[in-house]
């Protein structure tokens, strides 16, 4: 890592004392912004730091930052290829009738230009990523060093788990928008209310209204996930937190979903801690990545 990115990403997420718009704006400028081809625009990434190249893709609803505060630690010994799924963030739509395959392609095709069509990596995903990391890892095929899942809730075998979310898109009082934003990660994101804060809810002000697309309009069958893990020879990681929503069903599930399809999915649990792992309980979920990325590197 060179100086300028460890002064840049030192000190915290956020800083003491530090705005939340301060914060995303001093970890998103330390990044390298590339581009690469989707649809008639582009794909942007974010890269941070130098190494084994991990490609990180984000939640629903979200962008590069939902890995804000896994980002300084795991840049310290790995490139960090954060990219903005097409239709989220700000890379621009996919192609009209677009798959989740095309999806893949397009990312793994701007992976190869960034790099070479020879890089090894690791894929990591969080949440609605983590089917992204899966199909990632069988596009690359033996280029796969490891998946690390982070809340992959296609693992569960549940589709959507009903939640008390509140609409914010009518909304016309900022304030309003912010309060229905918090009242929404905390539903659904952490594992209670207590554990929002400022800096969440501005990540989820500001990723919220770049999402353009419907994921199911592009991941409709729930099997797609397991189907592609199906096919990676490379070693597979689930981490979960016992608050998540879609961990009981997980739980109930795994001997059918996973064992029951011949998977080899090594799996850790964060007790008390909720969907947004890589958030709420940064430091751990750290030391548990970049142990799996060393004895896979």
């Amino acid at each position: 890592m060179s100086e300028y990115l460890a002064a840049q990403l030192s000190g915290g997420i956020p800083r003491p004392g530090e705005e939340p718009e301060d914060c995303y704006l001093r970890v998103k400028n330390a990044a390298k912004r590339l581009t690469t081809p989707c649809g008639d625009g582009d794909l942007v990434w974010h890269v941070w730091g130098e190494g084994p190249p991990v490609i990180c893709t984000h939640g629903n609803h979200g962008s590069w930052s939902h890995w804000i505060r896994i980002i300084p630690e795991l840049s310290k010994k790995y490139a960090v290829y954060a990219v903005d799924v097409p239709g989220f963030g700000e890379s621009d739509m996919p192609p009209d009738g677009s798959d989740l395959d095309d999806l893949t392609q397009i990312m793994k095709t701007g992976f190869d230009q960034l790099t070479s069509p020879e890089t090894k990596c690791h894929t990591m995903g969080f949440s609605l990523g983590s089917t992204f990391a899966g199909t990632l890892a069988q596009a690359f095929g033996d280029r796969t060093l490891s998946v690390l899942l982070c809340a992959g809730a296609r693992l569960s075998g549940e589709w959507n788990i009903p939640r008390d979310y509140r609409g914010w898109r009518k909304l016309e009082a900022e304030d309003d928008i912010i309060a229905a934003h918090r009242h929404n990660i905390g539903v659904g994101l952490f594992s209670d209310h207590d554990a929002v804060d400022d800096l969440a809810v501005y990540l989820q002000y500001v990723n919220a209204p770049m999402s353009r697309i419907k994921m199911r309009t592009f991941a409709n069958d729930p099997d797609e996930l397991l189907d592609a893990l199906k096919k990676v020879d490379a070693p597979l990681y689930t981490i979960w937190g016992t608050e998540d929503t879609y961990y009981p069903a997980m739980m109930k599930n795994w001997d059918e979903l996973i064992i029951g399809n011949g998977i080899e999915l090594k799996r850790d649990i964060l007790e008390g801690i909720g969907h947004w792992a890589i958030y709420e309980k940064a430091d751990e979920m750290n030391q548990l990545i970049i142990a799996w990325f060393d004895s896979h590197s």
